[in-house]
């Protein structure tokens, strides 16, 4: 059985927008392509780059090519009033591009797409990663988090454990520290209570953002309603604003 494969992605920037290709994964048969706009855009135009850029990529790649188009929010793009559905599948026969504005069945594509060494061949020019290399590097990512849980196991399991094993044993004198401790943090309470010690700036920091966030959590559950929008506007505009970095920060296409 051969070992699976993951390639890496390519994007492009053009001049309204950028696009993303994804060569085909394991048992899918056809590469996908991704328009984003970083700004609000008509159907038609999108009708159009989506027939353009589709072309292109599956004549750079001779694999079949699914494409769609999403908003500035990065939500899909309908344009079903259009066309039959959203999404675009080009693929070549006899030499020439056919454009599909419908969902194929999984037989219509050419049986090589799923082979790994013609689909190496192919993508010579694109990293990729083998299943190998995903396994190990998803060992190391769980190591730290392995030596993470055992430290915090120690910390709230035998710590604790050990702490009332000896006290149990300890001598009086043990007690007596603990007991002056437990005065002493009083006698700090009582200072701050009555004016008499001021408190640090992280102190009144860190009593105004709780203070903060109890007020957001009240008002939040007195409306839940809103709450709700909020967050998904707020999501809408974190959307936007990444997909516009990454739109400013990709250099521009030959």
């Amino acid at each position: 059985m051969k070992e699976k494969v993951y390639f890496d992605s390519v994007k492009e920037k053009h001049e309204t927008f950028f696009v993303e290709y994804h060569p085909p994964m394991n048992s899918v048969p056809f590469a996908t392509l991704h328009i984003n706009y970083p700004r609000a855009v008509n159907t038609k135009e999108v009708i159009v780059q989506l027939e353009i850029q589709a072309s292109k990529w599956a004549k750079k790649y001779p694999v079949p090519v699914m494409a769609s188009a999403f908003d500035e929010y990065g939500d899909l793009i309908s344009i079903g009033r259009e066309k039959e559905s959203s999404h675009l599948t080009v693929i070549e026969r006899y030499g020439q591009y056919e454009k599909h504005w419908n969902l194929l069945k999984d037989d219509e594509f050419p049986v090589e797409v799923l082979d790994t060494t013609f689909l190496l061949s192919v993508y010579s020019d694109i990293g990729y990663r083998t299943q190998s290399d995903v396994t190990k590097d998803a060992h190391k990512r769980i190591k730290p988090m392995r030596q993470l849980k055992f430290i915090l196991l120690i910390w709230a399991v035998f710590i604790p454990a050990l702490i009332a094993i000896l006290e149990f044993f300890s001598p009086t004198w043990i007690a007596v520290i603990a007991l002056a401790y437990s005065l002493w943090k009083a006698y700090q309470q009582w200072l701050l209570m009555t004016g008499r010690k001021k408190k640090s700036e992280e102190d009144i920091a860190k009593e105004k953002e709780e203070l903060r966030m109890r007020h957001h959590h009240y008002h939040c559950e007195q409306n839940p309603n809103a709450f709700s929008l909020m967050k998904i506007e707020n999501f809408k505009r974190e959307s936007k604003n990444r997909i516009k970095s990454e739109f400013d920060s990709l250099p521009e296409s030959n």
